[in-house]
């Protein structure tokens, strides 16, 4: 899945809002608490009241550190040109430095810009390919690609677990175990509840830094032993480890453990999830909160055995085929919404496709705007110009409404021209909102 960086998308309608304008961003070259300085943007005969009042935003820091993301405004005579330097009345908490990158935005407050954009994230609704499991994780994490902290989806034993975003299989992330010690591993925060009249599967896609090896492990919590494991997959190449159980007697808990079998071994995976042999209930993640969303459900039959021998498989083997499945019941009140009944039959892995909704995106980088991840969201390049036009758009027609009669027409009229192709591109790329379609019902009316 393509995905764009949030801080991108704000850029990107400041370059269309205030093209022709120096400087819109650039790289400092120096700075204190107090001062931004960029020798390369020192504009030769601009008077130092040029940048009064407009927002200075540290987009980001060497070490994604203090000052990034704060904003400031640009004091009163506040800029020099001889040295490129724009002085804030209000200090930052620490000091800028040479090569930390900034914005000015002169018309509009770069959080305002960042509400606009996200009002129109969330009116998007992307596929989204989600393995179908009888184990949500917490946050719908199966899929690897919450952005939450970790330590509130997963939990780990000898192994430090990060979300990388290589290499990829579906999706922008994937769960890294780098092993500390032998068979360093990660687990879900929460067991798996099993039913020993049930028969069940495991499974998930793995791969390894070259030279390293790693292996899926069930383990029978209640009886604190081992139900099976997959062999040690040593391929870079994404594999699937795959798992068919019944619970032995007396167990009524499953932990998983996503193992790297040496020590500083590496492996990374994705598309977590446990499923039922057969017809089976299942709760939908709670992105799904109508039926409309839900595209089809499919199965894609377990690849061919790998160079293990042993419950790892070849990936990509063979396409997708629709499962037999129906809506179960609907909990408006629930966190999962909507439930769906669905038959699998033994050598193929369920999948859902469904319409996700864009989540809203809080920060360019992190959960409180620092460090150096970029938090992106799910659209190729081509619809984030869509999604830059509706921002662009919002804000001329912003501007319309408070500027003079002489450039009301211009921002009028760039108005309805970001709101067009903002339309047309939801249109053309199938991202509207999922609306249920009834059949027309013809009414006759009679002349009495």
């Amino acid at each position: 899945m393509a995905s764009t960086n949030f801080i991108t998308i704000r850029q990107r309608v400041c370059d269309k809002l205030y093209a022709g304008r120096r400087p819109i961003r650039g790289t400092a070259t120096g700075g204190s608490t107090s001062t931004v300085v960029d020798s390369g943007h020192a504009l030769s005969g601009a008077t130092a009241d040029r940048f009064d009042h407009h927002w200075i935003k540290i987009a980001t820091s060497t070490d994604g550190a203090a000052p990034q993301p704060q904003v400031r405004q640009i004091s009163e005579g506040g800029y020099t040109a001889a040295s490129g330097t724009f002085t804030v009345p209000s200090v930052f908490t620490a000091a800028v430095a040479a090569g930390d990158t900034y914005e000015i935005h002169e018309l509009f407050h770069p959080d305002e810009i960042d509400t606009i954009a996200n009002d129109f994230l969330r009116q998007l609704w992307v596929p989204t390919h989600f393995p179908l499991s009888a184990q949500l994780l917490v946050n719908d994490d199966n899929d690897m690609e919450s952005t939450a902290t970790i330590t509130g989806m997963w939990s780990n034993s000898s192994g430090t677990l990060t979300k990388a975003t290589s290499p990829l299989m579906d999706g922008a992330q994937v769960l890294k175990v780098a092993a500390t010690a032998a068979n360093g591993y990660a687990f879900p925060l929460a067991n798996f509840s099993c039913n020993p009249n049930l028969q069940y599967v495991t499974a998930a896609l793995c791969a390894v830094t070259d030279g390293d090896s790693a292996r899926l492990r069930l383990i029978d919590v209640t009886n604190t032993a081992t139900i099976d494991e997959t062999a040690a997959v040593t391929l870079t190449d994404w594999q699937e480890m795959v798992i068919q159980w019944t619970p032995p007697s007396g167990c009524r808990s499953m932990q998983a453990r996503l193992m790297s079998v040496a020590d500083t071994d590496e492996s990374f995976w994705d598309q977590f999830q446990t499923w039922v042999l057969g017809r089976y209930s299942y709760i939908l993640p709670s992105w799904i909160s109508m039926r409309q969303q839900v595209i089809k459900i499919v199965g894609y039959r377990i690849g061919d055995g790998s160079i293990g021998g042993d419950m790892d498989y070849i990936a990509n083997r063979s396409e997708g085929i629709p499962l037999p499945w129906s809506f179960d019941r609907e909990d408006w009140a629930g966190t999962n919404e909507v439930r769906v009944h669905v038959d699998c039959p033994s050598g193929y892995r369920p999948f859902i496709v469904a319409r996700k909704p864009v989540t809203a995106v809080s920060y360019d980088y992190g959960t409180d705007g620092t460090g150096t991840t970029a938090n992106t969201v799910p659209l190729t390049s081509q619809q984030v110009d869509m999604v830059v036009m509706g921002v662009y758009g919002e804000l001329c027609r912003r501007l319309s409404l408070t500027c003079d009669e002489e450039d009301r027409a211009n921002y009028v009229r760039e108005a309805l021209r970001g709101e067009a192709q903002y339309r047309a591109g939801v249109k053309q790329f199938g991202l509207g909102e999922p609306v249920s379609r009834q059949t027309p019902q013809r009414i006759a009316a009679v002349m009495r």
